[in-house]
């Protein structure tokens, strides 16, 4: 079974991260010397994927300029010996082939994924979200494709959380383990109320789906009550028409970066696994609260009402 189509939704307006994203996509926000959607391109290119599918929107072209050659930049590096420092990037680029695709306004990842049908054939594909950041030796994709093709299924990583942090997730209902690590997928359910919680098991951003797929998501397009399309929801529609999706279970670290204390949370714990970085991190740990100076900030105050 040949999996080597990968489509990375990029269209979102991160309004957690705003100003910075008004001007600038959430998926280029730097983890270490990086952007986020150069971690996931990585994560494809080990899982020995070819075609990377990118959907984007009207303001997002500074993540396919990204994964274009600047020759002005690769010339003033040639030209002061640090050549070099665009070799991890460049090594991207030379190992597969980019699409950059246009929708026209998010609605939903299922509905950017929607865009990418006229290039799935009928087969498997691959989906990775760039907001979720996944520190496994082996990569989360691989081993999602090593599952598929072992039980011809469609396959979506999980990971356990804390149980108060379950609202904060897409959670998968399971029954029916396959493997140790993998069980059938009954549903999913985005951010479910306390009172309804009936696993741990949150979704980590990676999936292989076949392209049934978009029978689903073209359903709720057309009949769901929702403003966007959640490809969590196409997926349990699916199941309901009886298609087979199993989960796996992996350990992480996932970092889900949703908001700036994701960002920085991600990156010292990534910083600590440098070996460079991760002394000078641990002594700016180690200093004394009263020690560490504060930035010149005052907080807003509020106006009072005139009479």
């Amino acid at each position: 079974m040949e999996i080597n189509k990968c489509i990375i939704p990029a269209s979102g307006v991160g309004s957690r991260f705003l100003p910075f994203t008004k001007s600038v996509p959430k998926e280029m926000l730097p983890l270490l010397n990086k952007p986020l959607i150069h971690y996931i391109v990585e994560e494809a290119i080990r899982s020995e994927l070819k075609h990377m599918f990118f959907i984007e929107n009207q303001q997002k072209s500074l993540i396919s300029d990204y994964f274009d050659t600047n020759t002005d930049l690769t010339n003033h590096l040639a030209d002061h010996n640090q050549g070099a420092l665009l070799e991890n990037i460049k090594r991207l680029v030379r190992q597969a082939s980019y699409t950059f695709i246009r929708q026209a306004e998010p609605q939903g990842t299922g509905h950017a994924v929607l865009q990418a049908k006229h290039c799935i054939e009928k087969e498997f594909f691959c989906i990775a979200l760039p907001n979720y950041i996944i520190d496994e030796p082996e990569p989360v994709l691989k081993q999602l494709m090593r599952l598929t093709r072992q039980e011809k299924a469609s396959t979506v990583a999980v990971f356990e959380v804390q149980g108060n942090e379950v609202p904060l997730y897409s959670i998968a209902k399971v029954k029916k383990a396959i493997t140790p690590l993998s069980s059938q997928l009954v549903s999913i359910t985005d951010n479910p109320r306390t009172r309804d919680i009936n696993s741990t098991l949150a979704l980590a951003g990676r999936y292989i789906l076949s392209s049934r797929i978009f029978a689903a998501i073209e359903y709720l397009n057309t009949h769901s009550e929702k403003d966007e399309i959640s490809i969590n929801d196409a997926i349990t529609h699916m199941i309901h028409e009886g298609e087979r999706v199993l989960t796996y279970k992996i350990h992480g670290p996932v970092f889900v970066i949703s908001t700036p204390l994701d960002l920085i949370k991600a990156t010292v714990m990534l910083g600590l696994k440098d070996p460079v970085l991760a002394p000078q991190i641990r002594d700016l740990l180690a200093l004394e609260k009263d020690s560490i100076p504060s930035p010149a900030f005052t907080p807003a105050r509020p106006v009072e009402k005139r009479v």
